[in-house]
Parts: C-alpha cells; structure tokens; sequence
C-alpha cells in the first residue's frame, strides 16, 4: 500500500515524472565492526598466505617479534597454571588468557608452538586458532619423538605468536620427562633444576644494560639478528625488573622482596663465566632493582655472550638474548 495515498506505477505506465516519489529512512550510522556471537571456526577474512600449515617446510616462526602493535604492558599472553612437567603421550591441558581485563581485547588468532632449550623450532600446538574473549583453551597429547625421530627428553618451552596485538613472548621452561616417569614434587631447591629461559619470557627477570655513561639500553637480539656490543673490562649499569602480570613471590598473601644475582654466559649458558654481587630487596617495580658490573679483561670475543639471572629464595634462572663482545 502506498502511505502517500498516492498511485503506484503500473508495468504498463509510462514514466511520469509527477508519479515519481523517493522515500528516506532516518539517518542511521555503521559501528565498528563486531564479531558474531558464534564465528565461524577460521575467520574468512584472514590470508591465506599468513596461516601457516600443519606441519610447516617452508614456514619458520621468527626469532624477533612481528612488528608488536602493543606493548606487553598494554596486552600479554599467559597460561594458567601451567603444568611445567610433561610425559610422553600424556594429555596436557592449555589455558591461553590475553591481555588485563582493563585492556580491550575480543577477537584474534594465535599461534601455539613448541621449541627445545636451542631455540630450535619442534612442533606446533595450535596455529591460527581463533581467540575469542581473550581467551582459549585445548588440550595437547606430548609427542615421544621430535621430527628428526629423536627422543624428546629434556627441557621445551612453549611460544605465543598473536597476529592482532602483534605479542610474541614465551613461558617458562617444560621438562619432558620421557614416558612412565613419576613426576617430581615441586619444591624450591638452593640451586636451578632447569635450564635458563629466554629474556622478556612470561614470569620471569629481564635485565637492561646501559654502558657505563649511556643513557641507551643494550641491544640484545637472537643469534642471526643485530644486537649490542661490549667490550672486554667495559663497565655498566643495569636495571632489573620481573615480566609478568602477577608478582609470584608471596607470603601469606603479601609481596616479599627477593635477592637476584646476575652472570655472564655463552650459548645455551649451562655455565657461568663471571658473576656479580647480589641485588637484595628487589621488588616488582620498574626497574625492580639495579646495580652496576665491569666485564673481565681477558674475555674472548664472540657474538653468543649473554646475562643470566637467578633468584636466590626460589634457584629459578632467567637469561637474557644474546650481545656481542669483541
């Protein structure tokens, strides 16, 4: 029915343009976009380029991050209650959360992949799996043996890679134990049970080192990237502060202070080349704590060189990426 009374135009009419009329809605305006309430398991936007495939050849993660879009103060990626002792076969559960909850954060994807103490890239858990709320959730069966048909035994860590706040950060190190192997009951030891894990990884200390009289950190990088360089009996200061959403080291509930030590080491450092004075009272601030070193005389040069931080209450150790010393 016409709602201007007036008559609408037949097929056989002729055009006129007095019985022409155009109606308007109310203005009304587009929002930015939303997702559905239930997506599609892979969004149908996403390239196809960019998704790598289930058993990658060609596709490598990089060592560096991709371009991050946010800082990891703004949005980070971690597991709750990671299980940081695995068995062959075993059933292990992964409970992904992004980002603070004062932080937006609603939909986007990630990578889940797993790589041994070297660095050296093994498996993928998940890839280009679609997070929704911030959250994801999965459960991952430990292979026995690597690509190469070598026994994993030894210590892994897990790497996120989140293509929409551009994070790329690691956790811990995960011990695989090998199959029908009890696991140990968790207590601190005076001394680290684990291998170091890498700088800036999810609950742990990182280190900046300015070169005595400059205001700039210390380029630290991975072993095929450019990073900084010192030279042998070279002084400096360094900063250090704890990467993580919460502080671990409690007491009843209340933030204790801790002593962390900082050590020269090589490669996969299963050893320390030279060693500082502790830094008592270090808290979860930033910096948290600070000191100052000098660098023995007689080191030899090399682009492998990197620091190592152990936390005496707890014997956990974190390791910095790598700097040259020539």
């Amino acid at each position: 029915m016409d709602p201007t009374g007036g008559r609408r135009l037949l097929p056989g009419d002729a055009v006129d343009d007095d019985a022409v009329e155009v109606f308007y809605t109310e203005p009304f305006s587009v929002e930015t976009y939303a997702p559905s309430p239930g997506p599609t398991k892979a969004p149908t936007t996403a390239p196809v380029s960019a998704a790598p495939s289930a058993f990658p050849t060609t596709y490598a993660p990089t060592v560096a991050p991709l371009t991050p879009t946010a800082t990891p103060t703004d949005c980070d990626a971690h597991f709750v209650d990671l299980d940081t002792t695995w068995s062959w076969t075993e059933e292990v559960k992964l409970e992904l959360k992004m980002c603070e909850w004062y932080y937006s954060y609603s939909y986007g994807v990630v990578d889940i992949l797993l790589y041994d103490e070297d660095d050296k890239y093994m498996y993928p858990v998940v890839q280009y799996e679609p997070l929704h709320d911030a959250s994801f959730k999965t459960t991952y069966t430990v292979p026995k043996v690597d690509s190469e048909g070598n026994e994993m035994i030894g210590n892994y860590y897990l790497r996120v890679v989140e293509y929409g706040k551009g994070v790329d950060s690691q956790t811990q190190t995960i011990e695989i134990l090998g199959g029908n192997t009890m696991k140990p009951t968790p207590r601190p030891t005076p001394s680290p049970s684990k291998a170091p894990v890498a700088d800036k990884t999810i609950n742990c200390f990182h280190v900046d080192v300015f070169e005595d009289g400059s205001n700039t950190a210390l380029a630290l990088g991975g072993k095929d990237e450019l990073h900084g360089n010192l030279a042998p009996g070279a002084s400096f200061d360094y900063d250090l502060s704890y990467y993580g959403s919460v502080w671990p080291y409690k007491t009843a509930g209340v933030d204790d202070e801790v002593t962390v030590t900082l050590r020269l080491c090589r490669g996969s450092c299963s050893s320390a080349l030279q060693s500082w004075l502790p830094v008592e009272g270090v808290d979860d601030g930033t910096p948290g704590g600070s000191s100052t070193g000098t660098l023995d005389t007689d080191l030899e040069a090399g682009t492998d060189y990197r620091f190592m931080m152990e936390v005496a209450e707890t014997g956990e150790i974190c390791r910095s990426k790598f700097f040259s010393i020539s």
